[in-house]
């Protein structure tokens, strides 16, 4: 192999992208934490391959850029990608409550109307729910909810629109992103920062938002999220969790 031949005209740049964003997380998670002048000038190294025929375009170094930052924050934060659209099932429409055990059975996840960021007079486990979200392969057994995401606190990681799959259970880590029902904001959907033995840090990942503190009782937190299923980025692969 020459030192050309990795840079064929067909080669899937995109593909490396996410690759690259995967190896950063694990050798420079610090680079989340900069700017996006890393992962441009990546992009823009990217598009000089030799074999080229066609330079790239700006907008395409920058969507590559950010595809790349996407998949290392979703790395970083132990989430599966999904493009596109779940697969769904209907189902006679009950309240999610009487559903959960169910649908784990049939390796399903009722999947409500209520977004995450929804007011706070709103009980998820009261929702009709007419539809359950098969869980792709390689989604472990369990009891699981599909919200759909709601606002921009949690960009570049998720999207208004985006759907995601929540692990019922009150367990949470550092880092991780959880979906927890706060006394003034009602479910919001956040990454676990700083704990005590009463309280829980939200911490919003758009800088323009403020972190929230959640105080811990049965039912404040509804569980993890491990998946998303992204309409914002084409021909995102499937990545299943460990």
């Amino acid at each position: 192999m020459t030192k050309h031949d990795m840079f064929d005209p067909d080669w899937d740049a995109d593909a490396l992208m996410f690759i690259v964003g995967e190896h950063l997380v694990r050798q420079e998670p610090a680079l989340l934490e900069e700017d996006e002048r890393f992962m441009n000038w990546l992009a823009r190294d990217l598009r000089r391959r030799p074999a080229a025929g066609v330079d790239w375009s700006a907008e395409r170094v920058r969507r590559l850029s950010r595809r790349a930052r996407d998949r290392a924050l979703a790395e970083h934060h132990a989430l599966a990608s999904v493009s596109g659209a779940p697969q769904v099932r209907q189902v006679l429409s009950r309240p999610v409550r009487e559903m959960l055990d169910e649908a784990a059975r049939t390796r399903c996840a009722p999947w409500t109307k209520l977004a995450a960021a929804a007011g706070v007079g709103r009980d998820l486990w009261d929702e009709e729910c007419d539809q359950w979200i098969e869980l792709p392969d390689g989604v472990g057994g369990g009891r699981f909810v599909a919200l759909q995401v709601a606002g921009d606190s949690m960009t570049p990681l998720l999207h208004s629109g985006d759907t995601i799959l929540v692990r019922l259970g009150d367990a949470v880590e550092r880092d991780t992103i959880v979906v927890a029902r706060h006394a003034d904001d009602g479910y919001v959907v956040k990454q676990v920062g700083r704990r005590s033995r009463s309280a829980i840090e939200l911490l919003p990942l758009n800088k323009a938002y403020e972190p929230l503190m959640l105080r811990l009782a049965p039912g404040a937190v509804l569980g993890t999220v491990i998946m998303r299923w992204c309409t914002h980025h084409e021909n995102v692969r499937i990545v299943t969790p460990d």
